[in-house]
C-alpha cells in the first residue's frame, strides 16, 4: 500500500512515518511525506497513493483544496483528514468531498491509525483472487483510456446478443459472486472500486438468489457501442444501495424519479435554518421524514445528489447544534463522519436533534413562567398576540403553544381570555367605570364583543355582574 502524509508540521509527518513503518503489524507500506498541499499534488502526480492523510489547514494549498483538486485526477485515492477541534468549519466542508474519515490530532494514537487503515483495506483494497487461465481478473485504465472495442471482445460483448453489466463493490466480492453463480459466464474486470463484468441477458434474473452484499445490474445492451453505458448503469444501480443501506440486487430499470424530491429538500433546509432556535424539533423531524421517504425512492442518476445533500444537511444541522449547545457547553464540538447510507444519515441527524431537544427542555420550561408574567403585565394591550408573546421568550408560535399547554394545562388563548375576564370582573365589581372603559382596560376595543364574551365565560353579562356585586366594603 502506498501512503502519503501531507502536513506542514514536521513532527506530525515524522510520527506518522514511524507509526506506519514500525507500529502497524502486517502493514507493508511505501510511505511518502509532503509539507503542503502543492507538494502533495506533485508527489501524487509521480505515482498516485492509495491513501492520503492530509492536514486540513496548511499554508498555500490547504487540505480542502488538495482534496478538491486531487479527487478529479486520482478518484481511487482514499483521503483521511487530520484536524484540530478549532477547525470544525473546515472539516464540515470536507464531508461533501467524500473523505473516508477524520482523525483529531489531540486524540490520535498508533492504534487509531492502524484501525483506520484496516478499515480502509477491508473496504477498498482487499486482494483479488486471480484464477489461472483466460478468466483471470484484470485491471483496466480510467474510462477515458479504455479501448472499448477490445474490452468488449474480452468480455464477450462484441456480438449481436444482448447482455447486462454487473457490478459489485470490492474486488473480493467479484470472486465470491463468480463462485456463487458457477453456471453464469462472468469475465471480471476491475475498474476503480468495483468489480465489473457482463453476462447474457437471459441469465440476469438470478431467481431466488439473495446476495450477502450489493450487486448492480444494468439495462440490456448489445454490441461494443453499448458497453460503456452498460458498465456505467451497473455502477449507478449499485450506488442505490446507499439509499436502503441493505445488501441486495439493484437493477437499473427498477427506479423512477420520486415526486417532489427537490421541494422536500428545500423544506428541510428552510426548517433547519429557522426552527432549531425556536424549538421546532418536531417540525424538523416531520420534514426530515418526508425528505428520507422521497430520497429513498431516488433513481440511480440521483443517488450522488442525495448523498451530497445529506452531507450538506448534516453540516447545516451541526452549525445549529453547536450554536444551541455552546450556551451551556462552550467547548461543545461534533466533527461529522462520512455518511454510509440514508439510515446512517437519519441516525446522525436524530442524535443531534435529540441532544438539542433535551437542551431546549431545560431552557424552555422557565420560558412559560416568563410568558405568564408577560401576560399579567400586558393583558390590557389590544395588540397583544401569540406572535408577540412567543417572541418575548424567543420561541416559535407553534412550539410556544405546545409548551404552554404542557406547562399550564390550558391553551395560550384560553389562559389569556380567562385572565382578562378575571381582571374585568374586578373592575366591574369595584369601580363605576363604564363597560366600554372596562373592556378597553382589559384589552378589548369592541364593547359589544366584550359583553358577549364575558357572558359566555362568566355566566352573567357585565351589567348583571355589577348588579349582583355586594356594595363596597361588604365583601
Amino acid at each position: 500500500m502506498k501512503i502519503l502524509i501531507a502536513d506542514d508540521e514536521a513532527p506530525i509527518r515524522d510520527w506518522f512515518a514511524y507509526v506506519l513503518t514500525q507500529k502497524v503489524p502486517g502493514l507493508k507500506a511505501q510511505v511518502e511525506t509532503a509539507a503542503g498541499g502543492l507538494e502533495a499534488l506533485e508527489k501524487m502526480a509521480e505515482g498516485p497513493p492509495d491513501v492520503v492523510f492530509a492536514d486540513i489547514k496548511m499554508p498555500g494549498l490547504d487540505g480542502i483544496g488538495l482534496i478538491e483538486r486531487a479527487k478529479e485526477q486520482f478518484p481511487r485515492t482514499v483521503f483521511v483528514i487530520l484536524t484540530n477541534h478549532a477547525e470544525f468549519t473546515f472539516a464540515k466542508r470536507a464531508v461533501g468531498l467524500g473523505v473516508y474519515d477524520y482523525l483529531l490530532k489531540s486524540e490520535i494514537t498508533a492504534r487509531k491509525v492502524a484501525q483506520t487503515l484496516a478499515d480502509i483495506q477491508k473496504s477498498f483494497f482487499t486482494a483479488v483472487p486471480r484464477p489461472a487461465g483466460p478468466e483471470a481478473a484484470e485491471r483496466i485504465e480510467e474510462p477515458e483510456g479504455v479501448d472499448w472495442s477490445a474490452l468488449a471482445g474480452r468480455l464477450g460483448a462484441d456480438g449481436p446478443s444482448r447482455y447486462l453489466a454487473v457490478a459489485v463493490q470490492g474486488a473480493d466480492r467479484g470472486a465470491v459472486l463468480q463462485k456463487q453463480l458457477p453456471d453464469t459466464p462472468l469475465v471480471p474486470v476491475l475498474w476503480g472500486d468495483c468489480w465489473e463484468a457482463v453476462l447474457p441477458a437471459a441469465a440476469a434474473g438470478f431467481p431466488g438468489w439473495d446476495p450477502p452484499f450489493s450487486v448492480g445490474l444494468s439495462a440490456p445492451h448489445s454490441g461494443a457501442e453499448g458497453l460503456q453505458d452498460a458498465l456505467q448503469e451497473a455502477v449507478l444501480a449499485l450506488n442505490t444501495a446507499f439509499l436502503s443501506g441493505c445488501p441486495g440486487l439493484y437493477r437499473w430499470g427498477d427506479f423512477r424519479e420520486p415526486p417532489q424530491l427537490d421541494s422536500a429538500l428545500h423544506a428541510l433546509r428552510k426548517r433547519l435554518s429557522t426552527e432549531i432556535a425556536y424549538g421546532g424539533v418536531s417540525a424538523i423531524r416531520g420534514d426530515l421524514s418526508r425528505f428520507l421517504a422521497r430520497g429513498s425512492q431516488a433513481g440511480p442518476a440521483r443517488v450522488d445528489w442525495v448523498r451530497k445533500n445529506c452531507h450538506r444537511l448534516l453540516a447545516q444541522m451541526e452549525d445549529r447544534y453547536l450554536q444551541e449547545l455552546r450556551e451551556v457547553e462552550p467547548d461543545a464540538r461534533r466533527v461529522g463522519k462520512p455518511v454510509r447510507s440514508l439510515a446512517d444519515f437519519r441516525a446522525q441527524m436524530e442524535e443531534m436533534l435529540a441532544a438539542v431537544e433535551e437542551r431546549q427542555k431545560e431552557r424552555d420550561a422557565p420560558a412559560i413562567d416568563t410568558a405568564v408574567h408577560y401576560i399579567e403585565r400586558h393583558y390590557g394591550d389590544r395588540t397583544l398576540s401569540l406572535t408577540k408573546i412567543a417572541g418575548s421568550v424567543h420561541l416559535s408560535p407553534e412550539y410556544f403553544c405546545r409548551l404552554f399547554k404542557q406547562k399550564t394545562g390550558v391553551s395560550y388563548g384560553t389562559y389569556l381570555t380567562t385572565y382578562r375576564l378575571t381582571r374585568a370582573r374586578e373592575l366591574i365589581c369595584t369601580t363605576d367605570l363604564k363597560m366600554a372603559e372596562v373592556a378597553r382596560q382589559v384589552g378589548y376595543e369592541n364593547a359589544s364583543y366584550f359583553s358577549r364574551l364575558y357572558k359566555k365565560h362568566m355566566g352573567l353579562s357585565p351589567e348583571q355582574e355589577r348588579r349582583a356585586a355586594p356594595p363596597a366594603g361588604q365583601e
